[in-house]
């Protein structure tokens, strides 16, 4: 069994160390990146008027805007996803039943 490793990365100017689970290093260091490409934008279209508290507070926001949209996307699919199988059963059911009504008439 892998032991955990420390993974050091850098959020909007900050040294942080998370304890990561063997495989996770490059997820981390790629939400680290979106994290500080977000923040930086969001500074950039404040001209420097924000806090860097307040610049962090409505990153946060846009993850979690952006995760709200994802989890609806998330359940269309999962909808469609059912409907979809429930249309499949019943083409399935047609099918055995158009065999056997060919089946039937073939005698």
């Amino acid at each position: 069994m892998e032991t955990p490793e420390t993974v050091q990365i850098k959020l909007a100017g900050h040294e942080i160390r998370l304890t990561a689970e063997p495989g996770e290093r490059e997820h981390i260091e790629r939400a680290a990146q979106k994290v500080n490409e977000t923040f930086e934008r969001i500074q950039a279209s404040s001209g420097g008027a924000a806090s860097p508290a307040k610049i962090a507070l409505m990153t946060a926001f846009q993850f979690a805007f952006d995760l709200s949209m994802a989890d609806n996307v998330l359940e269309d699919a999962s909808r469609l996803h059912s409907e979809l199988q429930k249309e499949k059963d019943a083409v399935q059911r047609l099918e055995s039943l158009l065999a056997r009504v060919d089946d039937a008439l073939a005698y």
